[in-house]
């Protein structure tokens, strides 16, 4: 069975001595012959390292020694992983926005090691001592894309409908191009991808590609494009889907889909499922993998990873990941117990679990009450889905379901995780209307 699957790639700024690059978006097809459900993945053969210490990451005026490697991680945070261990650099946002970052996160690392982030809490820059500024943006900009040559040469593409390239000189930003000065066959243009080289920068779009040069803009061939350096790693991407099928020797790679991955100096990718944080050689070999509650601060799912030049030297050992027992109640409207709805927790949130990706199942009993044993810590979409019955038929009947992160939202009871009522078939409401 075959699947496609969107994923970000990113990475160190150059890869093999490369121009500078940014993240790409790319479709991939990953084909999953993954177990149901996936097998709890540990370390293959990584390195015996001291236990790693958790917390938020120190502030030092001098940069860090060696590599480092970055993970978005939904309700913990911005994490970094050294030698030394895991700290927090940009902690989540408070409730009731713990979910500050998410797949449209542009995470980009620059020549000198700063770690960029633009998102809608604006433009960070996180450099190599751990230190976090904010860099303001006009009106609030949110980027979709980012391309830096230096502190002080950073290139950008808005998220606004009317999407604008941007250039900052280090001091503040200023709008460059508009969405009307590439005009063409679409009104409607979209954007497509930056890529910014030594001496012109790339913008392309619905309506072409555009090459801009000491300010001047001219339409040119597609065919002249320079070659994307997240081209090869969509490549790459491609060619790692063997790993998700055993082979006999080597544990597969626990989920159903890559969601990002990015290269070190040192030839490794890193490689983020939606259901493990991983590293693969140049070979192509699975060295290791860890999924959330096997590392410290590692509680859910990975949305972004880059990394800064060759990456930690070791990789810690995979610690032993705690199970729960999720249990719950489903009714009707939230009165009456639904009996037979099926109820189930996948990696990836979907109307059905892709295969890898689902961690239990079960059916409600007579009282709506449901019970799902063994499930390792993790982030998960809980989905219910009621039995063929009146009361939930019809297109203006809804169902309710949730994401559930294990570590944050199970209270240490015993190990048993208790979601409460989950009501379903609920009457569609049209919203209220504006003020």
């Amino acid at each position: 069975m075959s699947e496609l699957t969107e994923f970000r790639v990113s990475g160190s700024v150059r890869r093999g001595g490369g121009a500078p690059i940014t993240a790409a978006l790319a479709w991939c097809s990953m084909l999953v012959a993954c177990p149901s459900p996936a097998p709890r993945p540990t370390a293959s053969e990584p390195p015996v390292v001291p236990e790693l210490a958790a917390g938020r990451c120190p502030i030092s005026s001098e940069a860090a020694d060696g590599g480092m490697v970055y993970l978005l991680i939904n309700r913990t945070g911005l994490v970094r992983m050294t030698d030394e261990g895991m700290c927090v650099a940009i902690p989540p946002a408070p409730e009731p926005d713990p979910y500050q970052w998410d797949h449209d996160t542009e995470m980009v690392v620059a020549p000198d090691g700063a770690l960029w982030l633009s998102d809608w809490s604006g433009v960070r820059v996180v450099g190599q001592g751990g230190e976090v500024r904010q860099v303001a943006t006009a009106d609030q900009r949110v980027f979709v894309r980012l391309a830096i040559r230096s502190a002080t040469d950073v290139w950008a593409v808005s998220s606004d409908i009317e999407w604008t390239v941007d250039h900052f000189d280090g001091s503040s930003w200023r709008s460059v191009r508009t969405r009307a000065d590439f005009p063409g066959q679409f009104d409607d243009n979209k954007f497509v991808d930056l890529v910014v080289t030594d001496d012109a920068v790339w913008v392309e779009s619905w309506n072409g590609l555009w090459r801009g040069v000491d300010g001047v803009w001219q339409p040119v061939d597609r065919s002249e494009r320079p070659l994307d350096p997240g081209e090869s790693l969509r490549r790459t991407a491609r060619s790692l889907e063997h790993l998700f099928v055993a082979d006999g020797q080597t544990p597969p790679l626990a989920g159903s889909h890559i969601g990002d991955l990015a290269t070190d100096r040192n030839g490794r990718i890193w490689v983020v499922s939606d259901r493990a944080l991983a590293v693969v050689d140049g070979n192509g070999r699975l060295v290791a993998q860890w999924v959330p509650g096997s590392l410290p601060l590692l509680t859910g799912q990975i949305e972004r990873v880059a990394v800064v030049g060759p990456g930690p030297s070791t990789l810690p050992p995979a610690g032993a990941v705690a199970t729960r027992t999720v249990v719950g109640r489903v009714t009707i409207r939230g009165a009456e117990p639904l009996a037979g709805a099926r109820i189930e927790l996948c990696t990836t949130v979907a109307e059905v679990c892709p295969a890898g990706s689902l961690a239990g199942r079960a059916v409600s009993e007579s009282d709506g009450s449901f019970r799902i044993e063994d499930v390792p810590d993790g982030e998960y979409g809980l989905e219910v889905r009621p039995p063929d019955i009146a009361e939930c038929d019809g297109v203006f009947s809804m169902n309710s379901g949730l994401l559930l992160v294990t570590a944050h939202d199970c209270p240490e009871q015993a190990g048993i995780c208790d979601v409460g009522e989950l009501a379903q078939c609920l009457p569609f409401e049209m919203p209220p209307p504006p003020g």
